[in-house]
């Protein structure tokens, strides 16, 4: 109404007074006015903050996929590194053999609180994985044993067990050992199975 008015006033004049946002000549809003660059400035405003807040989407949905492929690695690794060690250690006595070092894993980790990932690696525990972890499981893998020891570890890690050698906790194998360990007659004697003898910590 006051547009109208003023253009009235000075219609005489062949002329419209300046307004804020609004041309000099016809009365129209303008881009470039006042009020359209603030409508200008806010929707471009917000169009940014949308385009952060994507970015910031994209970026942890990211982080969350990279630690996911990280964690998987890394319990594929410790799953692997467990297999390993049956088969070094009991391959040559087939399922029977290496589930029943899986059980002694396990009852060891009962005892300790550690991983069996962690027990497997311990120094001066397993001779078999002296070598090394990356050279025990390259080796292990060629094993026709190593599909069913990847599985029998994949329980183990979870906290499976299979109690086979009735809660024992060391084994050592006759046939390579003709003279029995010192650490024999600080244990209870358990139980045979194939190639290997199976004792528990009194």
């Amino acid at each position: 109404m006051m547009m109208n008015m003023l253009s009235e006033k000075y219609a005489g004049l062949g002329v419209v007074p300046a307004c804020e946002g609004f041309d000099r000549r016809d009365g129209r809003r303008l881009p470039w006015s006042r009020a359209g660059r603030d409508l200008a400035r806010s929707r471009s405003r917000a169009a940014g903050e949308a385009r952060q807040i994507s970015n910031l989407v994209k970026t942890l949905a990211f982080i969350f996929l990279l630690l996911t492929a990280m964690s998987a690695t890394a319990s594929d690794w410790r799953r692997s590194a467990v297999a390993a060690c049956l088969v070094r250690e009991a391959g040559i006595d087939g399922r029977e053999g290496m589930t029943a070092v899986m059980d002694v894993i396990v009852n060891r980790c009962k005892l300790s609180g550690r991983t069996p990932y962690q027990e497997v690696t311990r120094r001066k525990q397993f001779s078999s994985m002296s070598v090394g972890v990356a050279s025990a499981v390259r080796d292990a893998s060629k094993s026709s044993h190593w599909l069913y020891a990847l599985s029998v570890a994949s329980y183990g890690v979870d906290g499976w067990r299979w109690p086979v050698t009735d809660g024992s906790t060391h084994y050592y194998a006759p046939k390579r050992l003709p003279r029995a360990p010192y650490w024999v007659r600080h244990m209870e004697y358990k139980t045979t199975i194939r190639r290997h003898r199976f004792y528990r910590e009194v």
